[in-house]
């Protein structure tokens, strides 16, 4: 019976010793498996980091973005100010320049009537053409400084060359 008992507590040992082994091998394995999912968790969270840089870059552009939009919009709105402010000035210097062609138009209407009216004059069309050849000088200064005599002969005789 000692024998058999004997036997009996060796058998329990070995079973005891096989089932220490497979413990000790399933906290290698645990202890391989929870440095696998640490390993893992450091290299998402080096990922997740850097998303978290990305994501700051991305603040970043949306907001350099943002103030380029409102830097063109400004620069839209002084483009277009100015352009209206330019296209009233050219419209207003037209409506001046239109004015002393006019005016310009009218003297010489003036001064072929005269010719045609050589009573008022006394000696005739010769003293018309000098005096609206020769003019005042505050009427040529008015104009655009490039009027001569010549282009106020040939509109007395009929020809239709005007300065601007």
């Amino acid at each position: 019976m000692t024998r058999k008992l004997h036997e009996d507590l060796r058998v329990h040992v070995l079973e005891q010793i096989t089932e220490i082994e497979g413990l000790r091998q399933n906290a290698e394995n645990s202890q391989k498996a929870i440095q696998l999912l640490e390993t893992r968790l450091h290299e998402e969270t080096a990922k997740h980091s850097s998303f978290d840089e990305l994501s700051a870059k991305v603040k970043v552009l949306e907001a350099e973005n943002k103030s380029l939009k409102t830097f063109i919009q400004e620069s839209s709105n002084k483009e277009t100010e100015a352009r209206k402010e330019l296209s009233e000035k050219h419209a207003r210097n037209l409506a001046d320049l239109n004015d002393r062609l006019k005016k310009s138009q009218s003297r010489f209407s003036d001064a072929e009537e005269e010719e045609e009216e050589p009573e008022y004059y006394g000696e005739g069309s010769g003293s018309s053409i000098e005096h609206s050849g020769e003019g005042s000088d505050d009427d040529f200064e008015a104009g655009s400084g490039d009027s001569d005599d010549s282009s106020v002969y040939r509109e007395s005789e009929g020809l239709s060359e005007v300065p601007v």
